[in-house]
């Protein structure tokens, strides 16, 4: 009898001890108030940060993955800013670039591991980019052009030569128009159907780069868009 009740009292243990690691696991997403950057892998999911935690997210089901938020520490082997990033953009190489102020880590998310000599100084690796000093978010159209962004400005960066395009850094007012996050934005990544969105705060825009105009019915409360994405205001 005495044995049958210490099993019972041990499961139970091991039920609450389980309840209690997945509401932990939940409750941390609900603290989120902001994204600090994204990418979007060509296999329909997104790695979604904030903090020293990121979620996976499947952008075909706009849901997110089983499993997540985890912390970056223990999915990123070698990425030191395990406290958190700035901003990060990936090419279709398998390459992610990760910022966190004045420095960037080349990163294989193929063998999730830090490329060899890295992290490096940003103004050491992209030539006449302006923001040396870190950047707030970026993304990567299909012809590899990257558009860094830091306050109220932005560059077009060309990866193939590693060079600013000519003209840059412009306002985001003057080259995005109907982007309301004129003062600056805290994410953004694309998609291959020419979409970009553009996280400020609780809110994301989402954004036709072919026409050069925000999409009708935005911004809208990232917790409204994205599935399963609990996001604060901050206010």
């Amino acid at each position: 009898m005495k044995r049958n009740k210490l099993c019972v009292s041990l499961t139970m243990m091991a039920f609450i001890v389980i309840a209690i690691a997945s509401f932990a696991s939940t409750a941390s997403a609900q603290n989120w108030t902001k994204i600090d950057g994204v990418f979007y892998r060509n296999d329909g999911k997104a790695f979604i940060f904030s903090g020293d935690e990121y979620i996976r997210y499947d952008i075909e089901t706009m849901k997110r993955d089983e499993g997540y938020p985890k912390k970056i520490i223990d999915s990123f082997q070698g990425l030191t800013f395990v406290d958190g990033i700035d901003a990060v953009f990936n090419r279709d190489d398998g390459k992610a670039f990760f910022f966190k102020g004045d420095e960037y880590i080349r990163y294989d998310m193929k063998s999730m591991k830090r490329d060899a000599g890295y992290p490096k100084k940003i103004i050491d690796g992209f030539q006449g980019l302006p923001f040396t000093d870190g950047v707030d978010a970026v993304w990567r159209r299909e012809d590899d052009k990257a558009f860094f962004f830091k306050g109220d400005e932005y560059v077009r960066y060309d990866l193939k030569t590693m060079k600013r395009d000519e003209g840059y850094p412009k306002k985001i007012i003057d080259g995005f128009q109907g982007l309301s996050f004129v003062d600056g934005v805290d994410a953004s990544f694309n998609r291959e159907d020419g979409k970009v969105f553009f996280f400020r705060g609780d809110k994301y825009i989402r954004y036709d780069v072919k026409t050069m105009k925000r999409d009708e019915g935005y911004p809208k409360a990232i917790m409204d868009g994205f599935q399963g994405m609990i996001i604060k205001s901050a206010n």
